[in-house]
């Protein structure tokens, strides 16, 4: 018997999560064109491989009825290294998960040692203990899987996934922030932490333009390495950044021996050495060498999820083997190279394609109607195939330690502390809360409705959810109120473009939080006095003022996005969606706080008549002119083009708005 479902394996690629619908299955589910009833159960979420799909797929047989069809989109995952192993998922690691879970015996979180430091640089790096999954397991994983639906004559769609060549290697592992790369001039010296401050230097000299200058420094460090002299991978990155400082300054074939006798060192990482000489060839003109050597660094990149040749090889062959039932999706000639901005999700049109192209062929197979579908995202982790069944968000400690009581408990303590200025600073006080609370109160006060420590405190935070991993929720939970507000106001909403889009809808934002957070957003907005809920409101256009000037006059963000994305990404999947997007080109959340801000402060002034509306007015109109600006030149980008000149332009429209905005005072403020 076979029950009304479309089961979706997969990672990433096809997460339905986020608070934009454009992911392929929600593009399919949104049309009327589905049997009635019809639902899409989907797993998928990113680092999931192989092995942990064949494991949800055969415990979903062991529970439910057969679906109709099942589609399987992996690799992406299995192709990059992991210090979780999980190989083949055979009969008898499902026989030993299913007696664990009958005897409440669950694995724990594996504790992985190669921390992802964010900018800082990481001594302890191991890239000897991380393999990624062979080949020859993915392709056993997806057999079982293929084999058990055409025993059940359930039909499966076998994507062969496509990822982004052009994106740069390397930037997933380990110190890659600390590597220069050819074509990528990306502006972070700043941020780096690192125990030899000559480095900040060097960088710093590169990143002004003054290659001579950065190249002697580098040449320096490596005469007298000091505090780093005994990491062997320090060195490597020094003869790397030396090589790219010299071919910007013109020495471009000093830079060539030098990144080709660097291959040959232990250790190195090769995917970056090959992508730089790669850029090298192609900035000589010679083609062919650029195009081998860049199909060569992508090949030897185990740090991203991408997809690479044995793992498309295992796709065909299956395929030619098994092709009873089996529609094989090929990826790569549905999208085209410029379908992407991130390393291997399609954007919204790319998904489209997809879309369309997966609906023909189940309408193909008899599996069609006149409704819509729903769909029902069963997510756990990327441990599954270990025996792992933790949900989620629990997986992902989205949820904080501490009871409500102990934390109204805690917050009180604060509130206190903040009334009787028993410290000489927010940060002071913040650092007695417990670590979870402080955490997630600190990341509170990078959103401009709450510019002081105080305005948080004065809502909370209440609940596990507000203080756990993930932090957004806090946030999330608190605009929503306001939003529904400004909706319901016809000339507040007005002051928004719908075509820029930088303010949310609040049932978007409601698609961000688990279905037990839902029920804690507040019914109506807790408001104070007209004197109190003034100063409140002058606060916030304050913070919006400086935050936004701050971005602007920082210029464009395309480089640093490009080899931070491992660092924002998964965060950000929570608020957007797992889909390419264009805005990943710059720092869209910072905006849309700015934006949530100013919904806030319209909904406080309107109801109060504060006298603030033509501030707000401003401000919202500086806000969507600088996403304009955004969008229009973050579209035009290429990471396969020298961009500097549409960089400059961009650069002078970002300062230009910031120089209107003025001095940054606020009325009242």
């Amino acid at each position: 018997m076979k029950d009304n479902t479309l089961l979706i394996l997969g990672d990433s690629t096809s997460m339905t999560v986020g608070a934009e619908p454009v992911m392929y299955p929600y593009l399919m589910a949104d049309e009327s064109r589905w049997p009635e009833a019809m639902q899409f159960v989907n797993c998928s979420l990113p680092g999931i491989t192989s092995a942990d799909a064949c494991a949800f797929f055969f415990e979903y047989l062991k529970k439910s009825a057969s679906p109709k069809a099942v589609i399987l989109s992996l690799g992406t995952c299995d192709a990059m290294s992991s210090e979780v192993r999980k190989k083949r998922y055979t009969l008898g690691k499902q026989m030993a998960n299913g007696l664990r879970a009958a005897f409440g015996v669950a694995p724990k979180r594996t504790r992985l040692k190669n921390r992802l430091l964010h900018f800082e640089w990481n001594s302890n790096v191991d890239t000897s203990i991380e393999q990624p999954e062979s080949a020859d397991d993915f392709r056993f994983n997806l057999e079982r899987v293929i084999r058990a639906c055409q025993s059940r004559k359930i039909p499966v769609v076998l994507v062969r996934p496509k990822s982004n060549k052009y994106f740069p290697p390397g930037v997933g592992k380990g110190n890659f922030v600390f590597w220069s790369y050819l074509g990528l001039p990306a502006r972070v010296a700043d941020r780096l932490s690192i125990p030899d401050d000559r480095f900040v230097t060097a960088t710093t000299l590169f990143e002004r333009g003054q290659f001579d200058g950065a190249a002697e420094q580098y040449r320096a460090i490596l005469a007298a390495p000091a505090a780093l002299a005994a990491n062997a991978e320090y060195t490597l990155i020094l003869v790397n950044n030396y090589a790219v400082a010299v071919a910007r300054a013109g020495r471009r074939d000093e830079a060539k021996a030098l990144l080709t006798l660097l291959l040959k060192e232990r250790g190195v990482r090769r995917e970056i050495v090959l992508y730089n000489l790669a850029q090298l060839a192609k900035e000589a003109g010679q083609l062919e060498e650029y195009e081998a050597l860049h199909a060569e660094s992508y090949e030897a990149d185990l740090s991203l999820y991408r997809i690479r040749k044995p793992y498309l090889d295992a796709i065909d062959s299956l395929h030619r083997e098994h092709p009873s039932g089996v529609w094989k999706l090929d990826l790569y000639t549905v999208l085209d190279d410029l379908c992407y901005v991130d390393h291997c999700h399609a954007l919204p049109e790319g998904q489209r394609q997809i879309a369309d192209a997966v609906a023909a062929q189940l309408h193909a197979w008899g599996i069609a109607g006149t409704d819509r579908a729903v769909i029902r995202n069963d997510l756990r982790n990327p441990e599954l195939a270990t025996g792992n069944t933790t949900e989620f968000f629990t997986y992902f400690r989205s949820y904080g330690s501490l009871t409500p009581a102990k934390i109204r408990e805690a917050v009180g303590r604060l509130r206190t502390r903040v009334a009787g200025q028993e410290a000489d600073g927010d940060d002071s006080v913040v650092h007695t809360a417990p670590e979870e609370l402080a955490t997630a109160v600190q990341y509170a006060l990078r959103h401009p409705m709450f510019p002081t420590l105080d305005d948080v405190l004065r809502v909370g935070p209440e609940y596990p959810s507000d203080i756990g991993r993930f932090p957004e929720l806090f946030l999330v939970r608190n605009v929503i109120p306001y939003l529904r507000a400004l909706e319901a106001d016809r000339e507040l909403t007005a002051r928004f473009d719908p075509a820029v889009g930088v303010l949310r809808q609040s049932g978007a934002l409601t698609r961000i939080l688990p279905a037990d957070v839902v029920p804690l957003i507040r019914s109506e907005i807790a408001i104070g006095s007209a004197t109190e809920e003034l100063a409140y409101v002058d606060r916030v256009l304050a913070t919006v003022s400086r935050q936004l000037q701050g971005h602007l006059l920082g210029g464009n963000q395309v480089y640093e996005r490009v080899k931070a994305t491992i660092f924002w990404y998964f965060r950000e999947v929570l608020r957007y969606g797992s889909h390419s997007r264009v805005s990943m080109r710059y720092d869209r959340t910072l905006l849309e706080y700015n934006a949530e801000a100013l919904a806030v402060a319209s909904v406080l002034d309107a109801r109060l008549q504060l006298g603030r509306s033509a501030e707000i007015c401003r401000l919202i109109d500086l806000l969507q002119a600088s996403i304009r600006v955004h969008d229009s030149f973050a579209a035009r980008v290429s990471l396969a083009s020298d961009m500097s000149t549409l960089l400059a332009k961009y650069d002078e429209q970002l300062f230009a708005l910031a120089v209107k905005m003025g001095p940054g005072a606020v009325a009242g403020g």
